[in-house]
């Protein structure tokens, strides 16, 4: 470690202090769909029990696949809106433009219209809060594309297990039947 670090590591800190207190106000107040994200969390979390058997995980199976549809669905209506709200916000900032375009051909007199990327950023700027809001979809469908990826990786937790039961067994039954043959031989 040099001699510099401990001073970067104190420049992060007002940066850090900043952020936490943003990721406790996020958690606490931000809701997806009406809930709270640790809400969600904890209603699509599916804890798999350490003794699962083949019928708890045949139920667990089945209670996962509506989970994954309803997470899906949820996730689905997300890119949805996402691309209406897109869509809205370039249809408005389009207006906007034009707006700004139309002022200063109207009353320019003999001032020239401004640069295209200054006419840009003053289009941006009227729509600013709709921009906005296109990051609140995009938070909600990473949101719940996580949600999916969880439940995907519980899939496969549970199709592993069920192999591993099934190789077991089947090894049961084989150590079984080389005993009783064993038990033949020797009577």
């Amino acid at each position: 470690m040099s001699e510099q670090d401990p001073d970067l590591v104190k420049k992060l800190k007002p940066g850090k202090v900043l952020y936490d207190l943003f990721s406790k106000g996020f958690n606490e107040l931000y809701l997806i769909s009406g809930k709270k994200g640790s809400e969600w969390e904890a209603y699509f979390k599916m804890p798999i029990p350490p003794d699962a058997s083949p019928g708890i995980l045949r139920d667990m199976d089945v209670q996962l696949s509506g989970l994954f549809e309803e997470a899906g669905f949820m996730k689905t209506m997300s890119d949805i809106r996402l691309q209406a709200y897109k869509a809205a916000s370039t249809s408005k900032y389009r207006e906007a433009y034009a707006q700004l375009v139309a002022e200063y051909k109207t009353t320019g007199e003999g001032k020239r219209l401004p640069a295209k990327d200054t006419l840009q950023v003053l289009a941006e700027e009227k729509i600013g809060d709709d921009v906005d809001g296109a990051v609140h979809a995009e938070i909600e469908l990473t949101f719940w594309k996580g949600i999916l990826d969880k439940l995907n990786i519980t899939r496969k937790i549970i199709e592993n297990l069920t192999f591993n039961l099934n190789i077991e067994h089947r090894a049961t039954q084989n150590q079984s039947f080389l005993d009783k043959m064993n038990n033949k031989k020797e009577q």
